[in-house]
């Protein structure tokens, strides 16, 4: 039966480099811990794991109508106890700290059994499944550790307006008293009581796909903070993606350089600072073009 769900996909970056600097026992060791803590996270957030692909983790969360939060919640959690789990990385003769990139999206899927009469599995096949994947895939070039969809953050919204206490603000979300979201499981009272930071960073067409997508960057939530100074600079970077979005590109530019001084490691506001300096260029060339074409037509 098909049916509205929420996946999770993660990854390990750099994990091919990693696994040839070491011998197969101590991969196999470290990437077991790994795995238990981020499955720790899923779990705790009315997730499961659907599958292990290699270094990869694909979870799934489709418990109640606000699925889409329990998969930010966890995200932000693994990003938490990756940090812990980093503070031992020499332990495993791992030469770095471990990064993931996680992406997330909501759509409909099918849960269902796969395989032949020696070996059946159970899992999610849909479009929802690509989709996660790619956006996964994306951080890596946006240089941002989580990227969520479009329809993560309706769903958000859905179910802000099923709760009588539910708050928006912008790039905020905040359900103040849990025990009135209609929704939501009672057991999880402390689930949806801290706001959840993100921003809009890109509308793109994923590989494969014919239509484009708005995609977001989650920040963190208020008791689990992934990037303080991302969120201490979203008013200024809104005002260049606003910007940016209206076609006044000298002022987005202005902010995102703003953006920059203030966060040096913004990868994003660096993509638009040149994005932004890219259509100056250009507009700068047309206006000369058209000076030109305009003293050859005074001369005749």
């Amino acid at each position: 039966t098909e049916e509205e769900l929420t996946v999770l996909f993660c990854d390990i970056r750099g994990f091919t480099a990693i696994a040839e600097s070491q011998n197969a026992r101590d991969t196999f060791k470290w990437l077991n811990s790994f795995f238990q803590q981020m499955s720790a996270c899923i779990s705790a957030n009315q997730g499961f794991i659907d599958k292990f692909l290699g270094d990869a983790i694909m979870a799934v969360f489709d418990k109640h109508k606000c699925h889409s939060l329990n998969a930010l919640k966890a995200a932000v959690m693994m990003q938490e106890n990756l940090k812990e789990f980093n503070t031992n990385y020499e332990k495993y003769n791992l030469r770095e700290p471990v990064k993931i990139g996680i992406g997330i999206h909501t759509g409909i899927g099918v849960i269902g059994t796969l395989g032949s009469e020696k070996r059946m599995d159970s899992t999610v096949i849909g479009d929802v499944v690509n989709t996660a994947s790619r956006l996964e895939s994306l951080t890596k070039t946006y240089g941002c550790s989580i990227i969520v969809s479009e329809p993560v953050i309706s769903e958000i919204e859905k179910c802000k307006n099923n709760c009588q206490a539910g708050e928006y603000i912008e790039d905020k979300f905040r359900i103040i008293n849990q025990a009135e979201c209609s929704d939501a499981p009672l057991q999880n009272n402390n689930l949806y009581s801290e706001k959840i930071y993100y921003r809009w960073i890109d509308k793109v067409t994923l590989r494969g796909k014919q239509k484009a997508i708005n995609i977001y960057e989650l920040l963190g939530t208020e008791n689990n903070i992934i990037e303080a100074e991302k969120i201490s600079n979203l008013s200024i970077f809104k005002k260049g993606i606003k910007g940016w979005q209206l076609g006044k590109f000298r002022a987005a530019l202005e902010y995102f350089k703003q953006v920059k001084r203030q966060n040096s490691t913004d990868t994003i506001a660096s993509l638009y600072v040149e994005r932004c300096r890219e259509k100056l260029g250009k507009e700068e060339v047309r206006r000369k073009r058209e000076e030109g074409r305009g003293k050859r037509e005074e001369g005749y």
